[in-house]
C-alpha cells in the first residue's frame, strides 16, 4: 500500500511539473547586466537640433546613448549577433541635421566581414544595415568623423574610409558609391591605400534642397597634398597649400567660415612626435599656424568648438611624448 501511494504521489509530481515550469518561464524576463563601456571611447555625437541627444562610440564595444532621464548611457548593439561581432566596431557617426531621431553609424573591425552602414530612425532602438562594398575598420577610429550628411540634401551622405577612399550615397545610405572624382584628384604612390581622417560638409555654401557644394576632405599622410576642397559638390577637388609640416590631419572642425584642423605624424593619435593646430579661411583658402606655443614637436588630436562661442576651442595633444618645457610624459588640454 505505501509503494503504491508513493507511485501515485511522483506520478501527480510529474504531471504537475511542466505547468509548474511553464509559469517559471513565462514570469522570467532576461536583460543584459549594465556592465559599462567596452573598447576604448572613441568619439560623441551631439544633436544639434534637440536637447540632450547625445551618443558615445567604441572602437570594439558598440555604442551608447546618453539617457537624461536616467543620467544614464543605453546600449545600442545588443541585438548583434555573435556572427556579426565585428559591426560592434563603430568608426563614425553622425545625426541627420533634419531629423533628430536618425543616426548613421559605420561598424566594422579589423579586415573582416561584415562591414556595413547602419541607419536608425528611433534614437537607436532599432537599426537597418546596408552591407558596404568597402571596408570598414572600427579599431582604426580615433580620426573623425568620417559619416557627415548633407545638411542641405539629406538624402546624400559621404563616408571617408580608413583604406578605400572617398564614398557618396545618394540614398540614406542605402547604397555607395566611390568618387572617382576625389580618387583621380588625389595622387597616391604604389601600393598607397587612400586613408581618409575626415569629410565635412559646408551647409552655408548650398541651399534647402540641393546639393551642398563645398565639401571639405582631410587625408590621412604626411606631405603637402593632404586637405582637399571641392566647391562644386565633389566634380573637382583642389588641395589646400601651405600645409606641409609632416604631420597628418586628424580631426577638424567647421565653425563660422573656418576649418580647425589637428595634425599628429603617427596615424594614430596614441603618440607622435610632430603635428599642430591649423585654421583655414575657407572663403579665402588661407591657412594660419594656431599651434599652442609653437609646440609642433608633439602630435594634436582631439577638438571641440564651443557652438555658443566660435572662440572657445579646446584641443589636446596625444600621449607617448615628452613636453619639453617640462620634460614630462603625457596628454595636455588646450
Amino acid at each position: 500500500m505505501m509503494k503504491k501511494k508513493r507511485l501515485i504521489v511522483a506520478l501527480l509530481l510529474c504531471l504537475l511539473l511542466p505547468s509548474a515550469q511553464s509559469q517559471f518561464i513565462q514570469k522570467h524576463k532576461w536583460n543584459a547586466i549594465e556592465s559599462g563601456g567596452g573598447g576604448f571611447i572613441t568619439g560623441f555625437c551631439f544633436s544639434k537640433q534637440e536637447q540632450n541627444v547625445m551618443y558615445a562610440r567604441t572602437d570594439v564595444g558598440g555604442a551608447y546613448r546618453w539617457v537624461e532621464s536616467t543620467k544614464s548611457w543605453t546600449r545600442l548593439h545588443d541585438w548583434v549577433k555573435s556572427s556579426e561581432w565585428p559591426l560592434m566596431g563603430i568608426q563614425s557617426m553622425c545625426i541627420d541635421p533634419s531629423m533628430p531621431s536618425r543616426i548613421y553609424m559605420m561598424g566594422g573591425m579589423y579586415n573582416n566581414s561584415p562591414s556595413a552602414i547602419m541607419r536608425s530612425d528611433d534614437y537607436g532602438q532599432t537599426f537597418k544595415r546596408f552591407v558596404t562594398p568597402f571596408l570598414i575598420t572600427g579599431t582604426a577610429s580615433p580620426n573623425g568623423e568620417r559619416l557627415c550628411v548633407d545638411p542641405n540634401l539629406t538624402s546624400v551622405i559621404y563616408c571617408s574610409t580608413h583604406r578605400s577612399g572617398l564614398w557618396k550615397s545618394t540614398n540614406y545610405g542605402e547604397t555607395w558609391t566611390q568618387m572617382s572624382s576625389f580618387t583621380n584628384a588625389v595622387s597616391i604612390t604604389t601600393g598607397e591605400t587612400l586613408s581618409i581622417s575626415f569629410v565635412i560638409v559646408d551647409g552655408s555654401t548650398g541651399t534647402t534642397g540641393t546639393l551642398t557644394p563645398r565639401i571639405v576632405v582631410g587625408v590621412n599622410r604626411t606631405g603637402s597634398n593632404n586637405i582637399y576642397v571641392s566647391e562644386d559638390g565633389g566634380s573637382t577637388w583642389q588641395a589646400v597649400a601651405g600645409l606641409d609640416n609632416g604631420a597628418r590631419p586628424q580631426r577638424a572642425e567647421l565653425s563660422n567660415g573656418f576649418v580647425y584642423v589637428t595634425f599628429n605624424s603617427a596615424e594614430s593619435p596614441y603618440s607622435g612626435t610632430k603635428g599642430g593646430f591649423y585654421r583655414i579661411n575657407m572663403a579665402t583658402k588661407e591657412v594660419k599656424d594656431i599651434t599652442p606655443l609653437g609646440a609642433k614637436t608633439v602630435g594634436y588630436s582631439g577638438l571641440t568648438i564651443d557652438s555658443k562661442n566660435p572662440n572657445h576651442i579646446i584641443i589636446t595633444n596625444t600621449s607617448g611624448v615628452k613636453w619639453a618645457p617640462t620634460g614630462m610624459y603625457g596628454e595636455r588640454i588646450w
